[in-house]
C-alpha cells in the first residue's frame, strides 16, 4: 500500500511519510492509502475528488490533465494515464481553474467604427488561448477571457502536437479546442449581458501548426521538408461549429502565415507594431513555444524561427513549468540570499522562463556559473565567489545542481538546453543583420511580446545574450502583440490591406539545414 496525502494547493507542507496528491478544488485535509498500480485519477476519485473525464479511464477524452511533479520533473498529463509514485506531487489544472479574466475599456490597436453587434479576436497559443469580446460598434474592449490549451496533454511543444496529429489525433485536438473555445464565448457573452447570437464576426491568429489544427486541417506536412502546410490562410473559413451554434457568424478570417513556422500570430503582431510602415529598423522578438524573429521596417522584413523557443515556457526543464499558479517568476539576490517570487503567493510548483533566466544571471553575476555554462561545485564556488550562495548548490542523481527552493532546483542538463535554445535566437538574430547588411547597432526598437516578455528582467535578457548586449534600452515588451492585431483584423477596415503588405514585403530564411544558422550557432554556445 502507498500513503497518498490530499489537499488543498495553498496547503503545501513536506511529509517524509506520505505522496502529495496537490488540487485546486475546496476538500477538507485527509490522508489516504491506495494500492500499488493504482492511477492517480483512481487516486482522487476514491477520496472524493473528480479530475474531470468522460471516457472512464481510457485515455481518450483527454479531460483529467493534472500537472505531476516527481522525481523526473514537473510536466503535464493525464490523471486516468499515470501510476501513482511515492513523493508525488498533483495539481488538478483544468482549463476552468487556470483561467484568467479581465476587465479594461482600453481601445484597440486602431477601430474604424466599422460593423455592429459583438466580436471576437482569438489568439490560440500552444500554452495560452486569448480571447477579446468587442463592441464593433464603438471599438470598446468588452472583456478578456485566457485558458490553457487544452491540447498540453499532448505535449508542450508545437513538434509534438504535429506527432500526434501524425498518429491519428487530429480530430480530437480540434474537439478539445472547440470545446475550450465554446466555454470562452459562453463565459464573454454571459458576463457581458449579451447573447452568443450577438456575435458577428471573428478573427483568428496563431502559430501555423496551431492554425490548422483549429481548423481542421492536417498539419503533418509540417514534419517533414519543405515543412510547407496545405494553407497560410489569410482568408474566412466555415467556423460555425468550432465555436457555438448560436453565434450569428458562420465564417472566421484565419489570420495569413508566411510559412510553416512564421504563423498568423507573428503577423499580427507586426501588424500592431506597424513594421511594414515604420521608418526605424525593429527587431521583433516572440520567445513562446517557438523561437520567432522578424528584422525589418518599410524597406524590407526578414524573418526566421527555430524550435527552441518552449524552454521560454518552462519546457525540456526538470522543474520548468508555464507561468500559471505557483511557478517561480522573479528571482532576486538579497544580502546573501535568494528571494522567490511566486505567481499567486503560495509554495512554488515549478519555475517558469522568467524566473529561471533571473537565477541563470545570478549565478553568472556570481561566478558559481562559468560562460561555457558549467555549474561549479559548492567547493569551487567558494574559491572564487563573494556572494556566498554555494549553499544552494547541491547535487541530485550525480549532477551539480542550483537549488531555488525545497524540491526545485536547475540543473547542469537545463542549462544545456537553455544555452542552445539562446545559440540559435542569438545566431537567427546575426544571420537576419547580415542578410541584410547592417549591424545591431542599426537597429532602433526591439519588441519583445509574448506573455513571456510581460515577466522577463530586460537586462537579465542582455545579461544572457538573449537581447542583443546591450541594447536592452531600446526594448519595450508589448505582451499579447498578436491579439492586439487580430482585434485589428476585426475592426479595421485597412488592417487586411496592411498585413497583406506584410507579407508581401517580408522574406523567409529557413534554419533548418542550413549550414551559415548552424556555423553561428556554435559560436553563441556561451554566456
Amino acid at each position: 500500500m502507498t500513503n497518498v496525502y490530499v489537499r488543498r494547493l495553498c496547503q503545501w507542507e513536506a511529509d517524509d511519510h506520505a505522496m502529495n496528491l496537490i488540487v485546486r478544488e475546496s476538500g477538507d485535509r485527509k490522508t489516504i492509502s491506495v494500492p500499488e498500480g493504482s492511477t492517480v485519477r483512481e487516486a482522487l476519485l476514491s477520496c472524493g475528488i473528480n479530475p474531470g473525464g468522460t471516457c472512464n479511464g481510457r485515455g481518450e477524452c483527454c479531460h483529467c490533465d493534472v500537472f505531476i511533479k516527481d522525481g523526473r520533473g514537473l510536466f503535464y498529463t493525464l490523471a486516468c494515464q499515470t501510476p501513482v509514485t511515492d513523493g508525488m506531487e498533483v495539481a488538478s489544472v483544468r482549463t476552468r481553474d487556470i483561467g484568467e479574466t479581465t476587465r479594461g475599456l482600453a481601445p484597440v490597436w486602431r477601430s474604424d467604427g466599422q460593423g455592429w453587434g459583438y466580436g471576437l479576436a482569438i489568439d490560440v497559443g500552444t500554452t495560452t488561448i486569448v480571447c477579446r469580446l468587442y463592441n464593433q460598434e464603438t471599438g470598446k474592449l468588452i472583456n478578456t477571457v485566457r485558458r490553457a490549451n487544452p491540447q498540453l496533454v499532448f505535449g508542450a511543444a508545437v513538434a509534438k502536437r504535429i506527432e500526434a496529429c501524425v498518429e491519428g489525433k487530429l480530430k480530437t485536438m480540434a474537439k478539445l479546442l472547440e470545446e475550450v473555445l465554446a466555454e470562452m464565448t459562453g463565459t464573454l457573452a454571459s458576463e457581458a449581458g449579451i447573447s452568443p447570437s450577438d456575435i458577428n464576426d471573428i478573427s483568428i491568429c496563431g502559430n501555423t501548426a496551431m492554425e490548422l489544427i483549429a481548423a481542421n486541417v492536417d498539419p503533418t506536412a509540417l514534419s517533414v521538408a519543405p515543412y510547407m502546410p496545405p494553407t497560410l490562410f489569410g482568408e474566412e473559413i466555415d467556423y460555425l461549429t468550432l465555436v457555438d451554434s448560436d453565434i450569428t457568424a458562420g465564417t472566421a478570417y484565419f489570420a495569413p502565415c508566411i510559412s510553416g513556422t512564421i504563423g498568423g500570430d507573428i503577423t499580427c503582431g507586426l501588424l500592431a507594431i506597424d513594421m511594414a510602415r515604420s521608418n526605424e529598423l525593429t527587431l521583433f522578438l516572440d520567445l513562446g513555444t517557438n523561437g520567432e524573429m522578424v528584422l525589418g521596417d518599410k524597406h524590407g522584413i526578414l524573418a526566421c524561427a527555430t524550435t527552441a523557443g518552449s524552454v521560454f515556457e518552462g519546457a525540456s526543464i526538470k522543474y520548468g513549468a508555464p507561468a500559471y499558479q505557483g511557478s517561480i517568476y522573479k528571482v532576486r539576490y538579497v544580502d546573501g540570499q535568494l528571494v522567490t517570487s511566486v505567481i499567486g503567493g503560495e509554495e512554488p510548483l515549478g519555475i517558469c522562463g522568467s524566473g529561471f533566466m533571473d537565477a541563470l544571471a545570478i549565478m553568472l553575476d556570481c561566478n558559481i556559473l562559468t560562460p561555457d555554462g558549467t555549474i561549479l561545485t559548492a567547493p569551487e564556488a567558494a574559491c572564487v565567489s563573494s556572494c556566498g550562495l554555494e549553499k544552494y548548490l547541491c547535487v541530485e542523481d550525480g549532477e551539480p545542481c542550483f537549488r531555488l527552493s525545497e524540491g526545485i532546483s536547475i540543473t547542469q542538463h537545463d542549462i544545456r538546453v537553455f544555452l542552445h535554445a539562446k545559440a540559435g535566437l542569438s545566431a537567427g538574430v546575426r544571420l537576419m543583420l547580415k542578410k541584410r547588411g547592417v549591424t545591431q547597432d542599426d537597429i532602433r526598437k526591439i519588441v519583445f511580446a509574448g506573455s513571456f516578455a510581460d515577466r522577463v528582467t530586460l537586462t537579465n535578457a542582455s545579461r544572457l545574450g538573449i537581447l542583443p548586449p546591450g541594447l536592452q534600452n531600446r526594448t519595450v515588451s508589448v505582451g499579447d502583440a498578436a491579439v492586439e492585431g487580430a482585434s485589428a483584423l476585426l475592426l479595421s477596415d485597412t488592417a487586411n490591406d496592411q498585413i497583406e503588405k506584410i507579407i508581401d514585403i517580408c522574406e523567409y530564411i529557413e534554419l533548418r539545414d542550413n549550414p551559415e544558422f548552424e556555423a553561428l550557432a556554435s559560436e553563441c554556445m556561451r554566456f
